[in-house]
């Protein structure tokens, strides 16, 4: 944790580049002698972003001139052009000629925009703090099932959720997406992941967690929002259980064939529907397998051409890499998706390997059967 001296000059730094969107008129005289009247697009404590009538160049020296809002202080200032994009847009830093004038200036921005800005600031910290708990990083091992999985938060709390829960002779996975970001988003994710679990604890299996869930959801949550959600259930049976609502394959690498099955469904999402019905699909599977569950965050990452990560590209880095170990893989997918385009929102993804043949009966009770991996 980071101590609150720390805290502070992280804050310093960041207000030292924040960006205030706010118009003010600026007059510009340039070295020629012709006055130019501009509006701001953003400010910040030493700089500003404008709109001009005519071109600026880059390096050029200006002396501007701008009234403080709500006060009676006008600032007067020497001004330098550090960008200009040639069609009437540039940014410019600037120092103003009186020290009692930049105070004022910066008591001005502060009273109105820093604490503002340091407030959530503290906010956003906080809400990732939850989202921490909520959604820690997995990593488990048993004599049957390897399981790997994290997940990266946007700038914003967002609503990716993934969670492994044991049971007796059984264990589901499952990841979770709500729509939208910010608080609202976090709270509903928070929602979702104990209406699941206090679920399981009825021994509901899939089917069922996901009708339960779109019957609470709606009585916790605005209108337009709403859930998507991806579950594998393995029960001993020697197949595996999924079900998918509104959300993007599962990706299932198969061992003995050396390719990669999308298992896919088209379901409603959860809460969006009133009274939806779902259903699941069962899938055989051996050892040296693997299931590779994700959201949406990692497939629609774009590039500069706008070109989404795709889940082509996901299938081919699975079926290379699904014989290193689970952590592994999460890493390379996730190196591969950050030199692709830049996050825009939550990234999640969960790995799970099966490291021998698990076979039981319905009851739940499990054995495992060693097999040699090939």
């Amino acid at each position: 944790m980071e101590s609150p001296a720390a805290l502070t000059r992280r804050s310093q730094d960041a207000q030292a580049y924040f960006r205030l969107a706010v118009e003010l008129q600026v007059s510009m005289l340039r070295a020629s002698g012709i006055v130019l009247q501009c509006t701001t697009t953003n400010v910040s404590q030493g700089g500003m972003a404008i709109r001009t009538p005519s071109s600026l160049d880059v390096g050029e020296r200006l002396t501007i001139a701008f009234a403080i809002p709500n006060t009676d202080v006008s600032v007067n200032a020497e001004a330098a052009v550090v960008w200009a994009d040639g069609h009437g847009k540039a940014g410019i830093r600037f120092q103003c000629s009186s020290p009692v004038m930049q105070l004022r200036f910066l008591e001005w921005l502060h009273d109105h925009f820093f604490a503002q800005f340091d407030r959530m600031q503290a906010e956003l910290s906080f809400a990732h703090g939850i989202q921490a708990t909520l959604v820690p990083t997995i990593s488990l091992q048993t004599p049957g099932l390897e399981v790997y999985g994290k997940s990266l938060p946007s700038k914003e709390m967002g609503g990716d959720l993934i969670d492994l829960v044991e049971g007796d002779g059984s264990l589901l996975a499952y990841v979770a997406d709500i729509s939208g970001h910010g608080l609202a988003a976090g709270q509903l994710m928070g929602m979702l992941k104990i209406a699941l679990r206090v679920s399981l604890q009825f021994h509901q299996e899939p089917v069922a967690l996901l009708e339960s869930a779109d019957r609470v959801l709606p009585c916790v949550k605005a209108p337009d929002m709403y859930a998507t959600a991806a579950l594998l259930y393995f029960d001993g049976s020697g197949q595996a259980e999924y079900t998918l609502a509104g959300h993007l394959p599962i990706l299932h690498y198969r061992h003995r064939k050396r390719d990669t099955a999308w298992l896919a469904m088209e379901q409603f999402p959860l809460g969006l529907i009133p009274g939806a019905r779902y259903a699941s699909k069962r899938v055989s599977y051996s050892p040296g397998d693997v299931f590779l569950m994700f959201t949406d965050g990692i497939s629609e990452t774009a590039n500069q051409k706008d070109e989404e990560f795709g889940l082509t590209r996901l299938e081919l880095l699975l079926t290379q890499h699904a014989t290193k170990p689970l952590g592994q893989i999460w890493q390379l997918v996730m190196d591969s998706v950050r030199q692709h385009g830049l996050q825009q929102d939550d990234q999640s993804l969960l790995l799970l390997r099966v490291s021998n043949q698990i076979v039981g009966n319905k009851n739940g009770h499990s054995c495992l059967r060693e097999e040699v991996v090939a």
